[in-house]
């Protein structure tokens, strides 16, 4: 049986935003991971429409699937995607690719270290920081976007995206989200291999956006 995707992203939205919507970017090809070689369902991207001190943004939580095939189905949708709107948004996560190759998929802005990337349009990048692994392989990443209204106002949303490594102790996962919460007051966690922390991530101080693993033997 392939193993589900279905809890490998997970979107934490802080309490005082608004979450307009709550969304799925379903893959429809399975891939092989790089170790085992283990056959896996297609990804599941989450979305969330979103109201952030009267502005609204779009957030999508990336993790590109390993495999030619997969990741061209996965960026083509994260183009088709970026396009759709005209509210300023961002595509954040671990793209598995380096920032040039987004960057020309998408036909867009990105910006990041190595391959955790954040893909944004309709607003610009006005702060990053590389917030260090904290037992993780991979580095969390902060971004703040600003957003210029018609009337001259403008709007900033703070977002962090890591990539927790699946196996990752969820005690560890924890304080390290609870120290970032803390110092930067990020609106939007961007969480990527979540899947052994579903039901860990409340009392946060954030609302939860991520589905629940497939149960065992279940066909889909």
């Amino acid at each position: 049986m392939p193993n589900s995707e279905r809890a490998e992203i997970a979107l934490l939205i802080a309490r005082g935003v608004e979450i307009r919507g709550r969304h799925r970017m379903r893959m429809t090809l399975p891939w092989k991971g790089p170790k085992a070689g283990r056959e896996h369902d297609p990804r599941i991207f989450r979305w969330v429409g979103l109201t952030v001190r009267g502005q609204r943004w779009r957030v999508l939580g990336v993790h590109l699937p390993f495999g030619k095939k997969p990741k061209t189905e996965a960026l083509r949708r994260i183009a088709r995607w970026l396009r759709h709107s005209k509210i300023p948004e961002a595509a954040l996560g671990d793209y598995n690719l380096f920032e040039h190759v987004v960057a020309q998929a998408v036909e867009g802005k990105v910006t990041g270290y190595r391959i955790d990337l954040n893909a944004y349009r309709n607003c610009k990048l006005v702060k990053k920081i590389r917030l260090g692994k904290h037992g993780s392989d991979h580095h969390a990443m902060l971004y703040v976007l600003e957003y210029v209204d018609a009337k001259g106002r403008k709007h900033h949303l703070t977002l962090i995206a890591w990539n927790v490594e699946r196996g990752h102790s969820v005690a560890d996962v924890r304080a390290a989200i609870e120290a970032w919460r803390d110092r930067y007051h990020p609106d939007v966690f961007a969480l990527t291999e979540t899947y052994l922390l579903h039901g860990h991530l409340g009392g946060l101080g954030y609302q939860v956006v991520q589905l629940a693993p497939k149960p065992k033997g279940a066909k889909k």
